[in-house]
């Protein structure tokens, strides 16, 4: 069974991006409702249209669908789970370190991992004490560092180094960058000379 079907969102001042996003929900037999979100509309200039930003987002909003409504899972979603050690963590953290460009998921870990997402959670908390996704977006912040260094202010700006980076909101970017580097992005952008 394919059900297709629409949502008009309307535009939010902290939420540009919103235009229509279309969902498409599919059953397999006896197994679970696949679901897949996407923008109608995409440019350069918006985030969706940048598969760093956007998969993620479809997976988070899956997940949240999948907590929110009764289905015949929701006793496998919500029972206990065996953990697993740091090993299954390591293998991430490489995973993320390797190939922070990629539109990593924790669910797409998780399946790496060879385990479900709630498992993989619990395991970055125990041996990290934080998220995959905190973790993720650490190193594209350090990868962003070394990019407004290497460049110049003509080359690129701090929006489109963050966008790059599946940085999505310049605001809480330039937060997280001052707080971790000590000046701002764009003073990194202009050179030691300006900072």
């Amino acid at each position: 069974m394919l059900r297709r079907g629409s949502w008009d969102i309307p535009c939010a001042g902290h939420f540009p991006w919103h235009r229509r996003l279309t969902w498409t929900a599919q059953r397999d037999g006896d197994g679970p409702r696949c679901f897949a979100i996407s923008s109608t509309r995409r440019s350069p200039a918006r985030p969706l249209a940048n598969p760093v930003i956007a998969k993620p987002l479809q997976n988070s909003l899956l997940g949240w669908l999948l907590q929110a409504i009764d289905h015949p899972y929701r006793e496998a979603l919500d029972g206990s789970v065996r953990s697993w050690g740091p090993r299954t963590v390591r293998r991430g953290v490489d995973t993320i370190e390797a190939f922070p460009q990629w539109p990593l998921t924790t669910a797409g870990l998780a399946a790496d991992a060879g385990m479900n997402v709630r498992v993989l959670q619990q395991c970055w908390r125990r041996h990290r004490d934080v998220t995959p996704m905190s973790y993720l977006r650490g190193v594209r912040l350090a990868c962003a560092h070394r990019d407004l260094e290497e460049h110049a202010p003509g080359e690129t700006t701090v929006s489109a180094t963050a966008f790059n980076w599946g940085l999505a909101r310049p605001a809480r970017f330039t937060t997280r960058y001052t707080r971790r580097y000590g000046l701002p992005p764009h003073q990194t952008l202009r050179g030691a000379a300006y900072a």
